[in-house]
């Protein structure tokens, strides 16, 4: 999502196949999970499905990045206008 705010270029495709990358990485996780002999994820996909601290890890990471880019681009815009108003004070 990060990516689609920074670069303000909002599509169908472009969500498409961001939401469909991300579908496709709980897909993969819980059938990897699902199988026995995979020994390291074995049952690690019930677990985070269920633990709320999964969730709210995964809010903040989404909204820290969020609010970083849009500081950013406000930061940028003032210093536009400021730049600006010194221009204008300098003529």
């Amino acid at each position: 999502m990060k990516v689609l705010v920074s670069s303000r270029q909002w599509s169908f495709w472009n969500l498409f196949f961001i939401l469909g990358s991300i579908a496709s990485f709980f897909l993969f996780f819980g059938v990897l999970s699902a199988i026995p002999g995979y020994d390291p994820l074995y049952g690690v996909f019930d677990e985070l499905w269920r633990m709320p601290e999964s969730y709210m890890l995964l809010f903040f990471t989404c909204v820290a990045y969020l609010l970083v880019d849009i500081g950013i681009g406000a930061i940028n815009e003032e210093m536009t206008n400021i730049r600006q108003m010194r221009l204008e004070m300098d003529d």
